[in-house]
C-alpha cells in the first residue's frame, strides 16, 4: 500500500515523469512555456525534467533564448516496442530510461546522458547486480588514462561521496561489466551523449528509480530511432537522428520503419499518409506524429 500511494504521489507531481498506464503506447502530453530572466535551456531542462538534446529537437527555431519566447517541453513519448517492456529500458537514440513496473500499472521515464562517440554504450540486455547509495567512484583505468592524455592531470584513484563526485547520489551496477546507471554532479550535462558509456541521471531522478528497482531486475539497452504506436484510434510515429554504433545489426538497435508500420496496424487498420512519415523521419524532432487517417 505504501508503494502504491508513494507512486501515486509521483504522478500527480507538476512536471510527472510517472504515469500510470492505460493501455495507450503513448504517454505524457507535451506544453508550452514561455521564458523568463534567467531562463536558459539547460535550466528549463532540469526544470521540467527533459534533457537538453531532446528540447532543442523540439524547438529547432530556438538557438538562444530570449525572455518571453515559448518553449515546447517534450513530454509526451511512444513507448518502446511492446516485447521490451519489462524493467528497465534504456533508448540510445532518444536519450531516455523507461521503466515499468512490476504490475504492470505504472511507467517511469527520465532523461539520461550515454556514451559519446568512441565510447558508445552497447546494445544488451543486463540485469541490475548491485546498488549503492552514495557510492565511491573508483576511476577507470581507460577513463583515468584518456582524462590524463585530455588534461595533463592524474585523476586519483577513487573519488569518495560528496560534490566532486561523477557518479552523483545513486549508483545502479549492471551485469554488462563496468556499467552503470547512475547520478551526477553535473547536471547540465544531463540529455547528451558525454559519458564514458555510463548512463547519467539527475541525481533526483536516479533516486526515485533507486527505491522501486531492484538486484535481478531485467535492463534492456536499446538504440531505435524509430518509434510506432497508437493512440485514441490512431497511429503515430516518433523519430530521432540516427545514433551510429560498432553494434551488430539485432531487434535491439534496428527498426524496418514500414514492417513497424504494419506490425501496427498501418495498411491493415489505419491508412498511412506516407508522404508525412517522411517528412518526421526527415525532422527528427523527437515529437510523436500522427501518421494515419
Amino acid at each position: 500500500m505504501k508503494y502504491f500511494l508513494l507512486i501515486l504521489v509521483l504522478c500527480s507531481s507538476v512536471f510527472a515523469s510517472t504515469y500510470r498506464f492505460n493501455g495507450s503506447d503513448i504517454i505524457g502530453q507535451n506544453y508550452t512555456v514561455v521564458a523568463s530572466p534567467g531562463d536558459t535551456l539547460s535550466v528549463l531542462a532540469l526544470k521540467h525534467d527533459v534533457g537538453i538534446i531532446e528540447l532543442k529537437r523540439a524547438n529547432p527555431t530556438i538557438s538562444r533564448l530570449k525572455v518571453g519566447d515559448v518553449v515546447i517541453i517534450p513530454k509526451q513519448f511512444i513507448l518502446p516496442p511492446q516485447e521490451f517492456r519489462k524493467g528497465i529500458v534504456l533508448n540510445m537514440a532518444e536519450l531516455r530510461l523507461y521503466y515499468f513496473s512490476p504490475n504492470g500499472q505504472f511507467i517511469f521515464t527520465y532523461p539520461v546522458s550515454m556514451g559519446r562517440i568512441g565510447w558508445r554504450t552497447p546494445s544488451a540486455s543486463t540485469t541490475i547486480v548491485k546498488m549503492k547509495e552514495y557510492p565511491t567512484w573508483h576511476v577507470p583505468e581507460s577513463i583515468a588514462a584518456h582524462h590524463l592524455e585530455k588534461t595533463g592531470n592524474e585523476l586519483p584513484e577513487s573519488i569518495p561521496p560528496g560534490p566532486d563526485n561523477p557518479l552523483g547520489t545513486r549508483a545502479i551496477y549492471l551485469g554488462l561489466p563496468k556499467y552503470l546507471i547512475h547520478g551526477t554532479n553535473a547536471p547540465s550535462s544531463i540529455g547528451q551523449y558525454v559519458s564514458s558509456g555510463c548512463i547519467r541521471m539527475y541525481n533526483q531522478d536516479v533516486e526515485q528509480l533507486f527505491m522501486f528497482v531492484k538486484p535481478g531486475d531485467p535492463v534492456t539497452i536499446i538504440n531505435h530511432r524509430i518509434k510506432v504506436g497508437v493512440k485514441d484510434n490512431q497511429l503515430y510515429l516518433e523519430a530521432q537522428p540516427k545514433v551510429k554504433t560498432n553494434n551488430p545489426t539485432t531487434p535491439l538497435n534496428f527498426v524496418d520503419v514500414e514492417e513497424e508500420i504494419y506490425q501496427m496496424g498501418g495498411g491493415k487498420v489505419f491508412f498511412i499518409n506516407w508522404d508525412r512519415v517522411k517528412e518526421i523521419i526527415k525532422e527528427n524532432s523527437g515529437i510523436p506524429e500522427v501518421i494515419s487517417y
